[in-house]
């Protein structure tokens, strides 16, 4: 623990801030980055290359942005460096948000318990360091988003562009309805079951609403439109990214684009092409017929499943799944605090709507892990959102609530630190790959 020389608030802020951001940057630099470096791939550099002119579809938002700020230049370095800043950014933002919180708390047993909680919340195969490996991924942008959100939510002005983020996270992708779309749906709801206020506590609930059904409007048109929307067919398409490559001199070194939402691979010297499959390609024990029951959006679904199950464990499938296992186990106790948290908070609930919001909190992670399976096959990193956003949660239960926090402090405190420390260096010192 920090032993700090001054009780004022802001100086027990700053030392904090200046230790978990100096933690971010030597833990993903040093230890992280031996393994893979700051840097982007074939597949991140392409995220930034599209725009909205080849389509108004999801998952095109990072490139319409990039290309707005440097005026369709689309340079390699360029992109890497971006992409680094935007992740130091978010690492500051974390780090400022958990100074905040921990300098809050007058008790010193208090800080301490936040203080280990925070340690785990920014180490680990689920955390931060995902983004590191994986520089430029749109993940990246939902975590950056979800920064903002944060920010956003605790001013009475800016927490009416609620809605704004809904509509930002699905055009980011669509694997925002089960992570940070479930992050702002329950951080709203959890501001207006514990509001005071009835005046606030309205609000809160007007603002949910609206999100969640502009959100959802959002999310309907993309998925309905995401082929017709679409400027060229997949020979087109193909076409003009290898022209931009090209135009950018990144064609022998950045030629595959990847989205399981639009085409799957590709790459523009056309030795490579996988388009959209229909339902049938993934079961021709079928005959190429389907029943009735497989038609339609349920077809979509199990053809992107097939696909990208059939794409993630085709090489070495024991071994992957076994690494899954050890990297959930790896996890678990963490999992299993969170679950005693929130089944306390239920007993001690005030309310029906509250008891109710910390049971939703239960389930959160079992949703965004099984709706994130649906998108692609790799584990890992929906588990990583899910515990992600655990975090989030109990952080801002621990905020506002004083039963939250004296469960944190309790059961920290029957654990030996040595044991703690231990588990956290064995925690930390995990990092996976999901690709």
């Amino acid at each position: 623990m920090i032993k700090l020389k001054a009780e004022n608030k802001k100086q027990t802020a700053l030392v904090y801030f200046i230790s978990f951001f100096a933690f971010l940057l030597l833990y993903n630099s040093i230890y992280v980055g031996k393994m893979h470096g700051w840097h982007i791939n074939d597949i991140t550099y392409t995220y930034h290359l599209v725009d909205f002119k080849m389509g108004f579809v999801s998952s095109f938002l990072v490139g319409e942005i990039y290309h707005i700020i440097f005026g369709g230049r689309v340079d390699p370095t360029e992109v890497n460096t971006f992409n680094i800043v935007l992740l130091l950014l978010i690492f500051a933002f974390v780090s400022f948000m958990l100074a905040q919180l921990i300098s809050l708390k007058e008790d010193k047993r208090d800080r301490k318990a936040l203080f280990i909680l925070s340690m785990f919340f920014i180490s680990g195969p689920y955390s931060f360091a995902l983004y590191t490996r994986l520089l430029g991924t749109l993940d990246v942008y939902f975590v950056f988003l979800a920064v903002l959100f944060v920010m956003f939510l605790s001013n009475k002005v800016l927490r009416f562009l609620a809605p704004v983020f809904y509509v930002l996270a699905v055009l980011n992708h669509f694997s925002a309805l089960n992570t940070v779309i479930i992050l702002f749906s329950l951080m709203l709801l959890y501001k207006a079951v514990t509001e005071n206020k009835k005046a606030d506590k309205r609000i809160y609930y007007c603002i949910f609403a609206a999100s969640v059904v502009i959100g959802a409007g959002a999310a309907l048109y993309f998925f309905s439109h995401s082929e017709s929307n679409l400027a060229y067919d997949i020979n087109g398409f193909n076409a003009e990214l290898g022209r931009r490559c090209a135009e950018n001199n990144t064609d022998m070194y950045y030629n595959i684009y990847y989205d399981y939402a639009i085409y799957h691979y590709f790459s523009h010297d056309g030795k490579n092409i996988y388009g959209i499959y229909p339902v049938e390609h993934f079961f021709p024990q079928l005959g190429g017929k389907l029943p009735a029951v497989l038609e339609g959006p349920l077809a979509e679904i199990l053809s992107h499943m097939r696909y990208n199950y059939l794409y993630y464990y085709a090489n070495n499938m024991p071994v992957k799944i076994g690494i899954i296992t050890v990297l959930f186990l790896l996890a678990l106790p963490v999992y299993i605090f969170f679950f005693g948290l929130w089944k306390r908070l239920i007993k001690q609930s005030k309310s029906k709507a509250e008891s109710l919001f910390y049971a939703l909190c239960i389930i959160q992670p079992a949703v965004t892990f099984l709706g994130g399976i649906v998108y692609s096959g790799d584990p890992p990193r929906w588990t990583a959102f899910a515990l992600m956003i655990q975090f989030t949660l109990v952080f801002l239960a621990a905020k506002y609530s004083r039963d939250a926090l004296d469960y944190i402090r309790e059961k920290l405190s029957k654990i030996r630190l040595s044991y703690i420390v231990l588990y956290f260096i064995l925690y930390s010192s995990v990092i996976y790959d999901p690709y």
